[in-house]
This record gives C-alpha cells, structure tokens and sequence, in this order.
C-alpha cells in the first residue's frame, strides 16, 4: 500500500493521524531496536514532504 499523504482540492493533508503514526512508529524503533514496525516503512515513506504550505519558511 502506497500511501503517504493524502490532499484534499485545498492542498490541506486528510489523512494526517496516519502520517503522524508512521513518524511516531519510526520514531520509536529508532530508540528502542526490539520495536517492530508493522507494516515495515518502506523506502519511499521516508522522503520529506511538508505538512501543509503553511509549514514552508520564507
């Protein structure tokens, strides 16, 4: 399943909460090895996207 974020016609991300649980699960499995992630992060799930364009810097 490749799905990392979704946009409404706005650009505003709909599924937010899961996006959020991804990077939390990373997160976690960073600090404790034994951790496993289900399902396991894929390669493309890493690249760096901002969370609206609210969150770019001028």
């Amino acid at each position: 399943m490749k799905v990392n974020k979704l946009y409404a016609e706005d650009g505003s991300v709909v599924n937010y909460k899961y996006c959020e649980n991804r990077a939390a699960q990373y997160i976690r499995r960073y600090f404790d090895r034994n951790y496993e992630i289900v399902p396991p992060i894929e390669p493309w799930e890493y690249e760096l996207h901002p969370v609206s364009r609210d969150s770019y810097m001028d």
